[in-house]
């Protein structure tokens, strides 16, 4: 039986469908207000929490800010963070469900049930296949195209909140559990076995992993933040910080760590050495922001509503954005200029990335936004790639299509990225970091870029 968080099991009505892995018909779920989605688009979704307001999907016009379309999941709302590939969108809900979504229409392409309690990861795809982690302690790897299962590793003891990060044919999570696995594993993306487990952290590990130069960097819910060899699961290191509980997911950039946490500190972290570079104090209060790094500017929201703009080398305050009155929890994505984060109070805001002003905002209606948002330029046929994280664990993608095997074009090929920056076909760029992996954290390139068909539907 999972070990299950209970304010997170939202699994309700599904419960009576059994073995029913792949519904391909919308019933319950489904879109609501419609217009197409064309332009540059925001996909974000927002939870419920214990409110009567609705937690729903919603594809927001970067521009305006209009709402082109929401989709509602059968209950509970959504705090997983979407993926875009080839014009569909994966997304994860507290019901249970993984939805597949046409990102144009926001139409029901299919969803898989057959996990039994909620989905707070985020969907990682690579390799035509979709990874990720449930409250059932089961990670899933599930076709992209058609929605059934290929395979389900089961040998966690904990529920599975971290979203996977997928590199050189290994997937990549952590485990958590109020008396269950504190555990890093690392499984083979083609078949699901074990490769190896990683059981020193003394608390759950319900951050997301980022793999970059050969490590696997994650955090547990103590403050410690681990750099761990992808080939073997030794540990290269760890750092300690002044965070008691519950820190975010790292994010590493130029050589440097990045974490922000419980203790509303942010650190950098030398990722070779595991010292500490600078602290940034200003936040009053923690937040669940992950930090999003963009030209050499670290992004991160805070629980008294502040997203703060700070400088990557030196730590130093570049802005803060004041407006919001509730806590900003969602991790930051930086497009075109613009920086985008959702408030627990369900409004999408949208800020100018160098001057720190506010260029609009919308109220979703939703009770809360702790789904990051995903930027896509052409939701027909493009995709998330850079939208938050060119580590990409919040939203990795492959440079195949959606029906291909993971072996085939997959895993081990695709999951390389570069270490410089690259340029696409829309001028376009994201910056290089020397990764070979993925991670929850963020790393984008500022100034021209709008992901998706600029990037030249690069799937990593």
């Amino acid at each position: 039986m999972a070990n299950r968080r209970p304010e997170l099991t939202r699994r309700g009505l599904l419960t009576s469908l059994g073995g029913t892995a792949v519904v391909l018909s919308t019933g319950v779920a489904g879109a609501t207000d419609q217009s197409a989605a064309t332009g540059s688009t925001i996909y974000v979704g927002g939870s419920t929490g214990y409110s009567s307001v609705d937690g729903t999907l919603y594809a927001v016009d970067a521009a305006s800010g209009d709402v082109d379309w929401r989709f509602a999941p059968q209950s509970g709302g959504i705090q997983s963070s979407p993926t875009v590939l080839d014009g569909t969108l994966f997304v994860g809900g507290m019901d249970g469900t993984l939805y597949a979504v046409d990102a144009v229409s926001g139409t029901e392409a299919w969803r898989f049930t057959e996990p039994t309690d909620y989905v707070s990861s985020s969907p990682t795809v690579i390799g035509g296949t979709v990874y990720v982690g449930c409250g059932d302690e089961t990670l899933y790897a599930v076709d992209a195209a058609s929605g059934t299962r290929r395979w389900a590793f089961t040998e966690p003891g904990g529920w599975i909140e971290s979203t996977p990060a997928v590199a050189d044919g290994t997937v990549f999570f952590g485990t958590g559990g109020l008396s269950g696995d504190h555990t890093v594993y690392a499984v083979d993306a083609e078949t699901g076995t074990t490769e190896w487990m990683f059981a020193d952290p003394s608390a759950q590990v319900d951050t997301s992993p980022t793999v970059a130069d050969g490590r696997v960097y994650i955090c547990d819910d103590g403050g410690t933040l681990y750099a761990i060899e992808t080939g073997s699961g030794t540990e290269d290191w760890s750092f300690s910080t002044r965070l008691d509980q519950a820190p975010t997911s790292p994010t590493v950039a130029d050589g440097t760590v990045y974490l922000y946490g419980a203790g509303a500190t942010l650190y950098a972290i030398d990722a070779n050495a595991g010292t500490e570079k600078w602290q940034f104090d200003d936040p009053k209060t923690n937040s669940k922001s992950s930090p999003t790094v963009a030209d050499g500017i670290v992004y991160v929201g805070s629980a008294e509503g502040t997203l703060y703009a700070v400088d990557a080398a030196t730590g130093d305050r570049a802005w803060a954005f004041t407006e919001p009155t509730e806590p900003l929890n969602s991790t930051p994505t930086v497009a075109d200029g613009i920086v985008y984060v959702g408030s627990s109070g369900g409004t999408l805001y949208a800020v100018d990335a160098a001057s720190g002003s506010e260029v609009w905002r919308v109220n979703t209606q939703s009770g809360r936004l702790t789904s990051s948002p995903t930027v896509v330029a052409d939701p027909a046929d493009g995709d998330s790639v850079g939208s938050r994280t060119e580590l990409e664990t919040l939203g990795y993608h492959d440079s195949g299509e959606l029906g291909e095997q993971a072996g085939s074009n997959g895993s081990s090929e695709a999951s390389r990225t570069r270490t410089s920056t690259e340029t696409g076909s829309g001028g376009a760029s994201t910056a290089g970091t020397s990764a070979d992996g993925a991670g929850f954290g963020v790393v984008v390139g500022l100034g021209a870029l709008v992901t998706g068909g600029l990037l030249r539907r690069r799937r990593q």
